[in-house]
């Protein structure tokens, strides 16, 4: 035979104020140190943000100060493209002009010996004939001028060089990252090599008339990001664009006149 023993009501309670009395406890040894860990992390954050605060005033990042030198052409003339054919289109427009309108829509002065590609002249019954596809060649060279304001060092991450012959860019090239010491002058050589870039049936009459003039102008566009580096913590992009305007002498390939400007600069 089993006997059952009850418990007492007494026990009970005994048992409650026992497990309140736990609780209130862990709870207590567990708040200050809650609260001390979200005081710590909130004042650590403080701490980050006045020391970059004092760092920003102390070494003020400006961004670099660049430009475009020394600018040289040893290059510049068009070869004729003979695997780009015009097409169909293009010699149904220029047959229904008469032969002075088809003369000046190609570029063609009246059989003039001073034209680069003498294919593009009258033919025999006196016709502006169809040139072929030309290629531009051109061999730049420049020199990147940069001048670091910054009490500290300069990292550029990309050098990107366009050469650009009315509204057309022919050319892409770019100069390897380098780190720039804080408040120093720095030249950085480049060149722009163009090999037989395929010009269209608008552009390519307008170089042959432009290099017949003996005036080509280009345009040199430069764009550079860099990082600011104070004490291991990296600024935003520094961005820099150069638009340089040069004008060119085909014959002697000499640079005229050059004009630099700069764009879209700013951090990012």
């Amino acid at each position: 035979m089993y006997r059952i023993v009850g418990v007492s009501r007494s026990s009970r309670q005994n048992d409650g104020m026992l497990l309140r009395a736990t609780k209130t406890v862990v709870c207590c040894t567990l708040g200050p140190i809650v609260w001390g860990l979200l005081s710590l992390l909130f004042l650590l954050l403080v701490a980050l943000g006045v020391t970059a605060l004092v760092l920003y005033f102390v070494y003020k990042p400006q961004l670099p100060e660049c430009d475009v030198q020394s600018v040289t052409v040893t290059r510049l003339n068009v070869t004729r493209l003979t695997s780009y054919p015009f097409n169909e289109t293009t010699y149904a427009a220029l047959a229904a002009m008469d032969t002075a309108s088809r003369a000046a829509a190609l570029g063609v002065n009246n059989g003039s010996t001073a034209l680069t590609d003498p294919a593009s002249s009258l033919d025999a019954l006196g016709n502006a004939t169809v040139p072929p596809r030309l290629g531009l060649n051109a061999d730049v060279g420049f020199t990147l001028e940069s001048r670091n304001p910054n009490k500290v060092a300069i990292d550029y991450k990309y050098v990107n060089a366009s050469i650009i012959y009315r509204g057309v860019t022919v050319g892409n090239t770019s100069i390897p990252p380098f780190t720039q010491q804080a408040q120093t002058n720095t030249s950085v050589p480049a060149q722009l090599i163009v090999i037989d870039f395929p010009l269209d049936i608008v552009t390519g009459p307008v170089m042959l008339a432009d290099l017949n003039a003996g005036s080509v102008p280009l345009q040199l566009l430069l764009q550079l990001g860099a990082r600011i580096n104070i004490l291991g913590v990296a600024s935003p992009f520094a961005l820099v664009g150069l638009l340089c305007d040069v004008t060119v002498d085909p014959i002697t390939r000499t640079v005229k006149e050059t004009h630099c400007s700069l764009q879209n600069v700013g951090f990012a």
